[in-house]
């Protein structure tokens, strides 16, 4: 929050939660709540801060790449017509991704 932009640092919060102990045999839902895009020029064409992407150096596709691969089934809650771009770059790296409109 913050920063004077309006994309914040999705990626780099998609990336510990993939981080974390996924037991097995657990449910594995992600559900993230968005009203800002992603950093990077790809998601928002307005003023970023970080239009490479993620200060990290992290990026999107991978990642949903990754969740997918680990059977985590993924939910966007949108709330916010800015997060367009970037939620179609999640679903086409994601096949069974959920998006909610609520704008």
């Amino acid at each position: 929050m913050g920063g004077g932009d309006l994309p914040e640092d999705v990626v780099g919060g998609l990336r510990k939660c993939l981080d974390q102990d996924w037991t097995a045999g657990s449910s594995r839902q992600v559900f993230l709540i968005c009203d800002a895009p992603c950093h990077g020029r790809e998601y928002f064409t307005g003023y970023d801060n970080y239009p490479d992407g993620s200060p990290e150096g992290h990026k999107l596709e991978p990642l949903m790449k990754e969740f997918e691969s680990k059977n985590i089934a993924f939910t966007v809650i949108k709330l916010d017509e800015n997060c367009n771009k970037m939620i179609e770059a999640m679903q086409k790296n994601h096949s069974g991704l959920q998006v909610t409109d609520l704008v």
